[in-house]
């Protein structure tokens, strides 16, 4: 009896944590209606992450040959239209150069709080991965990710999972971050905001306003200093007077700010590349010159 009672509680046990994992595919299906139904600008995509479709509004740049592509990456609970924050990133960049793929991150019922999305972070990070994927096979070199809030630390996470596999000297696929009212929202490592930044190398932009959450607010000082120990030269904090969690009232601001860090960093990023490239190009020529005088 004890026996049948345990597998039972294991069994139970074991789906509770399974069904934790997977997003709400009804809340997500009930966002893309509202999404065909309104979209004005861009276009729906299907994208597949765990073999499950899951939608992105890509929208292309309007120049013959774009800068590169944002992923752009919603709060809690939201969705890649939604009207603070990310409708106007996403709709200002393409106008400038700047291709944008704002993706649907995995989402739970309304009554969740956010440490009930601690599970759906794996899923959240092959989503990310899909996106990326995508926009590499349109051949699109450059590559930022902007986060609001939860977004942001879902970024956070991907990223720091890109540094924790590659090889220091090998090529991430994101040149830079833009982390909007970027929280810590578990102390467990694994999904610990300040461990994150310990090991992302790439450019990050903190950027949160005066009259943000409490939690953006107190981890602040922790998050900067954290990133001046692990010795990212290119992390940035910065805060903005007079705005709250969704910048109400300061979106131009916040699309001036992040687009002028963002294109600073692809400016840096390409002058390296090209360095890069010319030196690697002079040892390819002072290698065959060798080859050939040693015929």
């Amino acid at each position: 009896m004890f026996k049948t009672f345990l597998l039972f509680f294991l069994l139970t046990f074991q789906i509770i944590v399974h069904a934790a994992s997977y997003s709400d595919l009804f809340k997500e299906q009930k966002y893309e209606k509202i999404i065909e139904e309104s979209l004005v600008v861009g276009e729906i995509l299907p994208l597949q992450a765990e073999q499950k479709r899951f939608i992105g509004i890509y929208t292309e740049a309007n120049q013959a040959k774009p800068d590169g592509a944002i992923i752009l990456l919603h709060g809690m609970g939201a969705h890649p239209n939604w009207n603070d924050i990310i409708l106007p990133i996403r709709t200002y960049f393409p106008d400038h150069g700047w291709s944008t793929l704002s993706i649907q991150l995995p989402v739970k019922n309304n009554r969740a709080n956010k440490t009930d999305y601690l599970p759906l972070f794996d899923l959240a990070d092959k989503r990310i991965q899909s996106a990326v994927s995508f926009l590499q096979k349109k051949d699109i070199k450059y590559i930022a990710i902007i986060g609001h809030s939860l977004g942001a630390i879902m970024g956070m996470y991907y990223l720091a999972q890109v540094d924790s596999t590659l090889p220091k000297e090998e090529e991430r696929p994101i040149f830079s971050m833009m982390a909007i009212g970027l929280n810590v929202i578990s102390k467990e490592k694994k999904y610990n905001t300040l461990q994150f930044i310990k090991e992302i190398s790439i450019p990050v932009y903190d950027i949160y306003g005066d009259a943000d959450l409490a939690g953006v607010l107190r981890s602040a000082k922790s998050r900067h200093n954290k990133a001046r120990q692990a010795g990212n030269r290119n992390y940035k904090q910065i805060k903005i007077n007079g705005a709250n969690h969704f910048f109400y009232g300061k979106e131009k601001n916040l699309i001036k700010r992040v687009f002028g860090w963002n294109r600073n960093q692809f400016l840096a990023k390409k002058a390296a590349n090209k360095i890069k490239e010319q030196r690697e190009h002079h040892i390819k020529k002072a290698q065959e010159a060798e080859r050939l005088n040693l015929k």
